[in-house]
């Protein structure tokens, strides 16, 4: 195990992981999709990248991910490991195929409603 801002002899990312494509990004860093080298499986990988060392900020990122990985819920982003390298914090998640907007954007389509109308309780779950 590495500290946050040293390098190790084996880019853990890298080799694990064969990078496929941005997913997005925002102001605590950028989500990849992935596929592991290993068992073939894809993943979502946010890479944060840490521009504050001091204990607080490093305490606040930890403090995240920690919530991430106390979520079990059949209706959130499942988490499954994260780890310090290169001066990044790396967070392996699962990779959902769909995200809100899109579902919205084809929910008229799907329950064959007009663009606009509300949703009833059907349309909820």
């Amino acid at each position: 195990v590495t500290k946050l801002g040293h390098n190790s002899h084996e880019n853990h990312y890298n080799g694990l992981f064969i990078e496929l494509s941005a997913i997005g990004s925002g102001g605590f860093g950028t989500v990849y999709k992935v596929k592991h080298r290993i068992d073939e499986h894809i993943y979502a990988v946010k890479r944060v990248q840490i521009k504050d060392f001091s204990e607080e900020y490093i305490q606040r990122v930890y403090k995240e991910v920690r919530n991430l990985g106390a979520v079990r819920s059949e209706y959130c982003v499942q988490y499954y490991h994260s780890w310090p390298e290169d001066k990044r914090l790396y967070i392996q998640m699962e990779f959902c195929s769909q995200n809100l907007r899109n579902i919205l954007k084809v929910k008229p389509q799907v329950f064959g409603r007009q663009l606009g109308e509300a949703m009833d309780c059907v349309d909820k779950d």
